[in-house]
């Protein structure tokens, strides 16, 4: 079993859905794919 760190940080995001502020992971999408096309 093999564990990766996803890269990423937080946010404060509006979200329509709650119509407030929400705290939020973004994740880095190029990091994302060099991780996937590397380990996988």
């Amino acid at each position: 079993m093999e564990y990766h760190q996803i890269p990423g940080e937080g946010k404060r995001i509006y979200d329509d859905i709650l119509k407030a502020n929400n705290y939020q992971l973004v994740i880095d999408q190029e990091k994302i794919k060099e991780l996937v096309t590397k380990n996988f």
